[in-house]
């Protein structure tokens, strides 16, 4: 029988916390969210407290009880002007969630990082002999979370903490770059750049809340890290294949040089009238960029995802494009 818990989930409105809401509720656990902004699921054992991370006595209202907590508010988006407002969200609102775990003595916490840690181009990078190295204010601010964390585990044997930095996320709901990539092919105004060998590793989110589920009822360790990807991983070519096929659309194909070209012309354009364009030379490298990210920890743990990546590309092409 499962044991019925009393949990937290600290950003449950958004795309990740929501699915994952959704299969706390599966085990009849009561589950308080904890966002900003009010949750699109109704459900007689779910609680939302409209509150904010920077803001330290929005923990005021929440529960002293609670068995464990799962930790999604993050400020992600890259079209951000003022750094500040990542360090503001993601490091001194992970040290304002620890004050309240302090203060109501929880010991368990689960925690969504990312593989942004690793910085752009994460060949093969593995949780213990990699070194953190990110390339931007979300990734640097992603590790300064972390190290929080890591301080707060540290101080009392009786405390568990579980990270998981996942790839990119996808699935029904998104507004990923896999997401988008799926409207842009299927509205034909998608253009392929490079050669398309390169690996991309993504994660499904179904996936991504299947493994963070069964982590936690089966790792006994205080303190562990995991990539997250769905694998077999698959070339930017193989992911594109799939997509174009459900869609029955023809890919257009320039080289790298010239897409390069076009992105530092934009940089300049966002330059000079001082806003950001969605293109851009750093959109490109990253495009073609390998993110290959090291999964053989969960491999080894027996962990097989429960949709395999082309069925789970297929259902969320699907499902993008019956909501378009």
């Amino acid at each position: 029988m499962i044991e019925k818990k009393r949990i937290l989930v600290i950003g449950g409105s958004g795309f990740i916390g929501s699915y994952l809401i959704k299969r706390l509720l599966e085990d009849k656990n009561e589950i308080i969210n904890f966002d900003k902004e009010p949750s699109s699921i109704y459900h007689e054992n779910l609680q939302t407290v409209i509150g904010n991370v920077k803001k330290p006595k929005s923990f005021d209202s929440l529960s002293h009880k609670i068995d464990l907590v799962y930790i999604l508010a993050a400020e992600h988006r890259d079209d951000i002007n003022d750094s500040q407002i990542y360090y503001d969200t993601n490091y001194k609102g992970m040290k304002n969630i620890i004050k309240y775990c302090n203060r109501t003595l929880i010991n368990n916490i689960i925690f969504y990082s990312s593989a942004a840690v690793y910085g752009n181009n994460f060949t093969n990078c593995s949780e213990e002999k990699s070194n953190l190295n990110p390339q931007n204010h979300y990734g640097k601010s992603k590790v300064l979370a972390e190290s929080e964390l890591s301080d707060w585990v540290g101080k009392n044997s009786a405390r568990r903490l579980i990270i998981i930095r996942p790839s990119a996320v996808y699935g029904k709901g998104s507004k990923s770059n896999m997401n988008r990539m799926i409207d842009y092919i299927s509205k034909g105004k998608f253009i392929m750049v490079g050669r398309g060998d390169n690996i991309k590793t993504v994660c499904y989110v179904e996936n991504l809340v299947d493994f963070t589920l069964y982590v936690q009822s089966s790792s006994a360790d205080s303190h562990i890290v995991f990539n997250y990807a769905d694998f077999p991983h698959y070339s930017i070519n193989k992911l594109i294949e799939v997509i174009s096929k459900i869609v029955k659309k023809k890919i257009i194909k320039i080289p790298y040089v010239i897409a390069y070209g076009i992105g530092l012309f934009f940089d300049f354009i966002s330059f000079i009238i001082n806003k950001k364009n969605n293109m851009s030379s750093n959109r490109v490298k990253k495009f073609c960029s390998n993110t290959s990210l090291d999964t053989k920890k969960i491999e080894d743990l027996g962990y097989k995802p429960k949709y395999n990546l082309i069925d789970s590309i297929n259902k969320s092409t699907e499902s993008f494009i019956n909501l378009n």
